[in-house]
């Protein structure tokens, strides 16, 4: 019974799944990083704020999309988290969206400062404190006939460099989605062996 129970608590996890995931500490963009297909001047750079940790940067602006990840298939609901910190001000000029097989292109975010009036997309990073990093979790809109997608960013306006994504997810649930990724099956274990210890009855102690 315990066993049935402690699936019954972990099922969401068992179902959840990572599928996609950077942090920009293997090497150059797309050169030696399969997950990234197309590339113009996304690289990868020191944290202005952290020596030891790289992030993604650019050095040019670009519209309709500067790097592309590899496709990534799913048609339920999926989630986005990323890291994101602007030098720029409050206009660092970062974007993130998605290419759909039949949406075409989704902007889900940006940093530019109302540079688009009447769209919803640039809330999610506006008035962000800059020079700060900032943990964002969206939501991608699920669009009839969409199988896949490939991940869009660019740094569309300011002085290059000046926006920095790092520690991009993508998940069917956003408990898979933290600001330091880890592998999805240790994750799952080690909530499966902590459970479990919960769970577990104690023996007696003998005296």
């Amino acid at each position: 019974m315990r066993f049935l129970f402690l699936l019954m608590m972990l099922g969401p996890l068992l179902q959840a799944e990572i599928l996609f995931q950077d942090n920009f500490e293997n090497g150059s963009v797309v050169t030696t990083d399969t997950k990234w297909i197309t590339n113009t001047h996304g690289y990868v750079a020191t944290d202005p704020l952290n020596p030891s940790n790289h992030a993604l940067a650019f050095n040019g602006t670009q519209g309709a999309g500067d790097i592309f990840s590899s496709l990534i298939t799913y048609t339920g609901t999926t989630y986005i988290s990323f890291d994101y910190l602007s030098t720029g001000g409050l206009t660092g000029g970062g974007f993130i969206g998605i290419q759909g097989n039949r949406s075409g292109e989704i902007w889900l975010a940006g940093n530019c400062s109302g540079c688009f009036s009447g769209s919803n997309y640039t809330s999610a990073l506006a008035g962000l404190t800059p020079g700060v990093w900032q943990h964002i979790v969206l939501t991608v809109p699920q669009y009839s006939g969409n199988t896949a997608y490939q991940l869009k960013l660019e740094q569309f306006i300011g002085t290059a460099p000046s926006a920095y994504f790092d520690n991009i997810m993508v998940a069917t649930s956003t408990a898979d989605l933290t600001s330091t990724p880890e592998p999805a099956t240790f994750l799952l274990f080690g909530t499966v062996f902590c459970a479990w210890g919960i769970l577990k009855p104690r023996r007696s102690e003998r005296t």
